[in-house]
């Protein structure tokens, strides 16, 4: 049909199944996100990457369906309106019309692979990333609390203080695999503790970073739980899935060898702001039994 195609069934891809993307013209296509559960608070995952075999740029109209139940409609659709596009250097945002659960983008894609996502992906690659980075930090390890249902590793950077330790901190991302901001946050602890204030915070605070708290999510660009049904902030304080029983197994372990922990869980919320949230007490309340 014409110089571009798109690819899906990658780690971290949604879709994952090629059915879901169609085909409206040489370069014009229409894709379905895909949702596990069918919840559209947080069905907010799409992940596909194009293929320009042609000598020079394309032009190429993107057209994400969003299958939306008539109950909800285009509630949702105010945070679906960018994508943040990649052809292997920095990530750039597009904004989209929107109209009803659909959202059109008008793109130039330059030859060979360009990536689009909702959200900077965040997979092993950049895992390793991290790894490589927060090993270079002075009394730094990787640690393997546990494994996920399909096998992935379970991992962690140990961050020892320098002095003496008075704190320390478990910082943890991604329990729902589309909030790869969450995965950014615990990344970019390194960066805080590299430079000259992270150096003086960790002279009495250890740090404990797992940035990808899904893996098996992640990779099967799932939304919001774990391949066995497990949604981790709610049911990972009981559910017997190995991902949540290795998640309370490292909150335990730091929590009986540290004087004094803190706890991180970094989400991100599909905003067009940035800002932090804090539990209320209510809603403190009902997550209470997830981390206690």
């Amino acid at each position: 049909m014409g110089p571009l195609e798109i690819a899906t069934g990658y780690e971290g891809s949604n879709p994952q199944d090629a059915a879901d993307v169609e085909r409206l013209g040489e370069a014009a296509f229409c894709v379905r996100p895909e949702s596990e559960d069918g919840d559209s608070v947080y069905k907010f995952n799409c992940d596909v990457t194009v293929e320009n075999a042609g000598p020079g740029p394309a032009e190429l109209t993107l057209t994400l369906d969003w299958q939306e139940p008539p109950e909800v409609g285009d509630r949702h659709m105010d945070a679906r309106t960018s994508l943040f596009v990649s052809s292997g250097g920095d990530w750039r945002e597009h904004v989209g019309r929107t109209e009803a659960d659909r959202a059109t983008f008008q793109l130039t894609v330059p030859p060979g692979s360009t990536r689009l996502c909702v959200a900077p992906p965040f997979g092993s690659a950049e895992l390793e990333a991290f790894f490589g980075r927060a090993l270079k930090l002075p009394s730094a390890r990787r640690f393997c609390f546990g494994q996920t249902a399909e096998g992935r590793l379970m991992e962690a950077a140990v961050l020892g203080s320098t002095e003496r330790t008075e704190l320390c901190v478990v910082a943890i991302g991604t329990v729902h695999p589309y909030e790869r901001g969450g995965s950014h946050f615990v990344d970019g602890i390194v960066d805080l503790l590299a430079d000259q204030r992270g150096q003086g915070l960790r002279r009495t605070v250890g740090f404990v970073l797992a940035p990808m708290a899904n893996p098996d999510g992640v990779a099967h660009g799932y939304c919001k739980r774990t391949t066995t049904g497990c949604e981790l902030s709610s049911e990972g304080g009981r559910s017997s899935d190995p991902t949540a029983c290795s998640l309370r197994g490292l909150l335990a372990g730091v929590a009986a060898a540290a004087p004094r922990c803190g706890f991180i869980d970094a989400h991100n919320w599909m905003h067009r702001y940035d800002g932090l949230f804090t539990y209320s007490p209510g809603l403190a309340a009902k997550l209470e039994p997830t981390y206690t």
